[in-house]
């Protein structure tokens, strides 16, 4: 649960505090976007990019056909997933 404003970041950064995610992985992994919510203009760098990082690193190393989002929800906006879910 995000303290602020609900918004998703469009990449995972191999960075994890004051290190690497990944000694040998790319600066930057793309993550999918759902349209309707806003961009985050800031990104993190602890352990919710570090998962984050993780799993798109995998997706790409195993040419998965997944997609995933990093999204940071505001308490209030619960049921905005309910109305994501149905748009789908």
């Amino acid at each position: 649960m995000s303290k602020g404003a609900t918004r998703q970041e469009p990449t995972a950064i191999n960075k994890f505090n004051r290190g690497k995610v990944s000694i040998n992985g790319e600066d930057k992994l793309s993550l999918a976007l759902i349209d309707s919510l806003p961009i985050s203009k800031k990104q993190t760098h602890t352990f919710c990019n570090w998962a984050m990082y993780k799993i798109q690193e995998h997706i790409n190393a195993e040419g998965l056909d997944s997609k995933h989002t990093f999204v940071h929800l505001n308490k209030n906006d619960l049921g905005l997933l309910e109305s994501l879910s149905h748009s789908r």
